[in-house]
């Protein structure tokens, strides 16, 4: 652990960026962090969790994918190294190849914890879920989004958000966990 450098989660588990180090990933944690965590830099019009954008592109990979029980797994989880490095939005994201490297690190050992296949389908999928999530976000978060051409391409899902779309962090964090306990069970996860 580098002296100084550490990342302590709200549960005293420690995060060393520098080397990649982490005590423990607990699931608790990471629900914890992404529900507290905006995504959009915070530019939206209310605050709008990487816990809740986490439980919709579950919601969508089920909708578009429904027996594909990894896929689903894989959507609830694609955000979880943010937990430990915060969500940088994509533009700022690309111009960071270290913070991408720290990701990338982080991305294997979550999915080793939480027995996550990342193959190509599985990739391509929450891709797509993960825009189609952006182009139903978007149009209800931001006052203008024309200048954005790539959600012209996904039909938004509405009717898959939380009734009182956007929620605060708490209700967030439990949505989160209800939906990790539903899609672990059905996974056999344990």
């Amino acid at each position: 652990m580098s002296k100084g450098f550490a990342i302590q989660t709200k549960n005293g588990n420690m995060f060393d960026p520098k080397t990649g180090h982490l005590d423990v990933i607990d699931i608790d944690d990471i629900a914890h962090a992404l529900s507290n965590i905006s995504r959009y830099a915070g530019h939206c019009r209310s605050f709008y969790s990487v816990a809740e954008h986490s439980v919709l592109v579950s919601r969508i990979t089920r909708k578009l994918w429904p027996d594909d029980i990894d896929t689903i797994w894989a959507g609830l989880l694609h955000d979880a190294t943010e937990a430990y490095i915060t969500d940088l939005p994509t533009p700022l994201k690309v111009l960071l190849p270290q913070y991408i490297k720290i990701e990338d690190a982080l991305t294997v050992k979550i999915a080793r914890k939480f027995k996550i296949r990342w193959n190509k389908r599985i990739v391509q999928r929450v891709k797509i879920a993960d825009l189609v999530a952006l182009s139903t976000e978007a149009r209800l978060l931001f006052a203008n989004v024309d200048h954005w051409d790539i959600i012209k391409e996904y039909e938004p899902v509405n009717s898959l958000l939380n009734k009182n779309f956007p929620v605060g962090p708490g209700t967030a964090k439990g949505l989160f966990l209800r939906e990790f306990r539903r899609v672990q069970k059905e996974k056999g996860y344990e």
